[in-house]
């Protein structure tokens, strides 16, 4: 029987993954794990206000499927706002990769400033 090495830790950082993109992807928009991808970390835009899982936020744009982009998965991140929203507020994913005000919806983290609709909001994952 031959030994097998072990890490516990998929990514030498788990707080930040370079992965790539399936679709283009937007810096500061928030990112999904593609389910219907083959094996890899194939992530794309987060496209539906009713999906609850989010990676985490693009660092940079990748303009083009097959890029690379390095996402933030934890911690506090810029992220575009989809509506106005002000600091304490819980957030949830919105269309497009936005955060909105969480309402009903799964929260996603908590706006640390606040933005107008289009505008950056610091939101702590």
């Amino acid at each position: 029987m031959g030994t097998v090495q072990y890490t516990p830790r998929a990514y030498a950082n788990g707080d930040n993954v370079t992965v790539t993109a399936k679709t283009p992807i937007d810096a500061g928009h928030l990112v999904v794990v593609d389910a219907t991808s083959a094996p890899g970390a194939l992530v794309a835009e987060h496209a539906s206000a009713s999906a609850p899982t989010v990676l985490g936020v693009a660092w940079a744009d990748a303009p083009a499927a097959g890029d690379l982009v390095a996402i933030a998965c934890t911690g506090i991140v810029r992220v575009v706002a989809g509506a106005t929203i002000t600091a304490g507020t819980r957030v949830a994913a919105g269309a497009g990769g936005v955060v909105v005000p969480a309402g009903a919806n799964p929260v996603v983290g908590y706006a640390l400033t606040g933005a107008a609709s289009g505008g950056l909001v610091e939101v702590q994952l």
